[in-house]
């Protein structure tokens, strides 16, 4: 079971997505834009109560995601970032990858797609 860090500015998409999520017995939580992301890795971090995960929306208001994760990566966290990008031209990919994102999804995924990168990556719960 991860905690997980749903972020993407489309409320029935985070509504949808932590729905599924939690099906598979996962804790979800969920933020709007990349600074809000950001904080919420942050606070969780400073509390001990780490996400094991968090998925990344590209475009956001207020803060892209690409920058929401390399600010997650030079705040000193090492949790995994998965970018979800419904635009996977090769500049994109990179430039979210360079930025600090460990993997990335097209969207729409399926969550199959999700678990495939869990196993792949062996990504379980923070203690």
């Amino acid at each position: 079971k991860l905690n997980i860090l749903v972020v993407d500015d489309a409320l029935s998409n985070r509504k949808l997505l932590r729905r599924l999520l939690k099906l598979k017995g996962h804790e979800t939580a969920e933020a709007e834009n990349g600074q809000i992301a950001v904080d919420m890795v942050r606070k969780a971090e400073e509390e001990d109560k780490h996400y094991d995960l968090v998925l990344m929306d590209y475009e956001l208001p207020v803060m892209i995601g690409p920058v929401a994760a390399q600010e997650i990566r030079e705040g000193g966290s090492d949790v995994f970032i998965i970018g979800v990008t419904g635009n996977l031209m090769p500049e994109d990919v990179a430039y979210f990858r360079k930025c600090g994102a460990n993997s990335l999804l097209p969207k729409p995924f399926k969550i199959a797609e999700l678990e495939d990168i869990i196993v792949e990556h062996h990504i379980t719960p923070h203690h």
